[in-house]
């Protein structure tokens, strides 16, 4: 179980997020809806504990994060620049978890299968699509097997093929009990993959929703918008 509570954050003197309280169990997947600048991005950050000026709780199974616990894939991918595609992955792997590489190179090479981009193993980022950049740090996210995986815009730049590649890899993912976070503006995807949504309005969760039924799902996530 992951427990929010009281979260806000200040930028430049600015309240981003305000007082932000919320419960996630575990084998969920949420999706965090809201316009550009709402603060989703900024809630995702704080999770994997990235912004520092910020007041309240973020627990783990009571506990305090753990750095090791969080997978986080953001917007820009963040690839280095000097690592081939199969590197991204095993990086980590290696260097944070000390796992055999041999072992990383195996683990590493399913999931890039998985994601259809094992052709392009030795490739630098520079070489790679947008959309192939997009999966190789899907990739370096779910092989480090965090509780927590956090994705922002996970499908930006993936064609409608491997998004549904990508779909069915967060269902296996979360049904082994980790969560999922995903910030999108993809009302489709949303709808797929939803076990629970966060609406997000200038800093604030305005409303929160277990997702029982696509249709009334869609009808509120319209209801949302038309609002805000």
């Amino acid at each position: 179980m992951l427990k929010i509570n009281n979260l806000s954050v200040f930028m430049d003197n600015k309240k981003v997020l305000d007082n932000i309280s919320c419960s996630i169990p575990a084998g969920s997947i949420v999706v965090l809806l809201g316009k550009s600048g709402a603060g989703k991005t900024t809630f995702l950050r704080s999770i994997a504990g990235l912004n520092e000026s910020k007041k309240g709780t973020i627990l783990l199974n009571n506990k305090a994060i753990q750095q090791k616990d969080i997978g986080f894939v953001p917007q820009g991918f963040a690839l280095f620049p000097q690592l081939t595609v199969l590197e991204q992955c095993t990086h980590p792997l290696t260097k944070t978890r000390n796992m055999l590489p041999a072992i990383a190179d195996k683990k590493a090479l399913d999931l890039l299968t998985q994601l259809q981009i094992n052709e392009f193993k030795n490739a630098l980022p520079h070489q790679l699509s947008g959309g192939q950049q997009q999966r190789t740090a899907i990739a370096r996210g779910l092989c480090i097997e965090p509780k927590i995986l956090l994705l922002d815009e996970p499908n930006s730049a993936l064609d409608p093929q491997n998004t549904e590649i990508l779909i069915k890899l967060l269902f296996e993912y979360a049904k082994n009990g980790n969560i999922i976070i995903c910030s999108t503006q993809d009302i489709d995807l949303a709808a797929k993959i939803a076990t629970r949504c966060l609406f997000f309005d200038n800093g604030c969760t305005s409303e929160e929703i277990t997702v029982s039924d696509k249709n009334d799902f869609l009808e509120k996530i319209s209801l949302f918008f038309e609002k805000n």
